[in-house]
């Protein structure tokens, strides 16, 4: 009866470990969910995903380029705000960063 008792006690704190790991992982993940939810929002709108198509030609175009990368992303950002006023689209800078930002991801996950 003891074992029985005793087994039964260390499943319940198992469990219980297990559910207050995941309850950790719910709250990170959904704070971090709520950060990213403006970046979301910003490419999926109309000029975002232009934008995107931009910075990855500017980003590849760069990628191979022997500035640093500090002068790579200037460039890019120059670029990119060039190749949309040409289009005339605005964006603010920080959509441009973004769309910087996750070009050399994707690049980087190649």
């Amino acid at each position: 009866v003891w074992a029985s008792l005793k087994s039964g006690i260390l499943n319940l704190k198992s469990n219980f470990e297990e559910r207050i790991m995941w309850l950790k992982i719910k709250i990170v993940m959904s704070a971090i969910f709520n950060e990213l939810i403006p970046f979301f929002k910003q490419f999926l709108t109309e000029y975002g995903a232009v934008v995107l198509q931009i910075a990855g030609t500017v980003v590849m175009d760069l990628a191979t380029s022997k500035l640093s990368s500090e002068q790579k992303r200037e460039a890019a950002y120059v670029a990119i705000k060039e190749e949309l006023v040409k289009k005339g689209i605005e964006v603010g800078s920080r959509v441009i960063n973004s769309a910087i930002e996750a070009q050399v991801a994707k690049l980087k996950a190649k």
